[in-house]
């Protein structure tokens, strides 16, 4: 896995792609940081009706899971949209600040967290 690699990902019929945007350290930690994008399958219907529309700008993964739940890697070299360089600062702004942290699970499992515990309208979707 190195960045600019792009994997197909699923969970439970619902699909996905990411590319690795980086892989560093934070707090003594090895991270693989994703852009997921094509995953509108994970939105609940609140979220899409808020205008999600399939791209996580930036999902940071403990390393040792970074691979878990990804299935073929589909290209490799591929280029980061600016959004994932500015999802990758303000996490690190959050972070430094307190407010931010890592998922210590797959991806699938990760974006399903973040779905979760999202508010749409005032209430969880």
């Amino acid at each position: 896995m190195k960045v600019g690699d792009t994997f197909a990902f699923s969970n439970g019929g619902r699909t996905g792609k990411a590319t690795v945007g980086l892989i560093g350290e934070a707090a003594e930690t090895e991270l693989v940081c994703f852009y997921v994008f094509e995953a509108e399958a994970f939105g609940s219907e609140k979220a899409k009706a808020a205008g999600f529309s399939g791209v996580i700008n930036h999902v940071p993964i403990q390393s040792e899971y970074a691979a878990l739940g990804l299935g073929d890697r589909l290209s490799e070299g591929d280029a980061l949209p600016e959004s994932f360089s500015n999802g990758h600062e303000q996490w690190k702004t959050n972070l430094r600040a307190g407010n931010a942290g890592w998922f210590q699970k797959s991806l699938p499992e990760a974006i399903d967290q973040i779905f979760s515990s999202m508010i749409v309208d005032g209430s969880t979707s």
